[in-house]
């Protein structure tokens, strides 16, 4: 699922009117926030406690913010622009 939105973010990304730095800095940042999440689950389940929190859950949590940044970024831009 997150691999489908991430070729879906790209393609779209490209048809913003943001300049490329901007462009540069939304690209890593739904990237980095896709790796958090599946990174976080990997982490919650060899190091993690069922019913507890730990280090993986909080880094899971972490790629869902990176990832709802990125996508306001995007989102922002076709709305504006359309």
């Amino acid at each position: 699922m997150l691999l489908v939105l991430s070729l879906a973010y790209f393609v779209y990304l490209g048809r913003t009117g943001y300049p490329t730095d901007v462009q540069w800095l939304a690209g890593p940042l739904q990237m980095a926030g896709v790796l958090a999440q599946s990174g976080g689950f990997f982490l919650h389940m060899g190091t993690g406690q069922e019913g507890r929190g730990s280090v993986g859950t909080t880094l899971t949590r972490a790629g869902v913010l990176l990832i709802a940044a990125a996508l306001i970024i995007l989102a922002a831009d076709l709305i504006t622009h359309g």
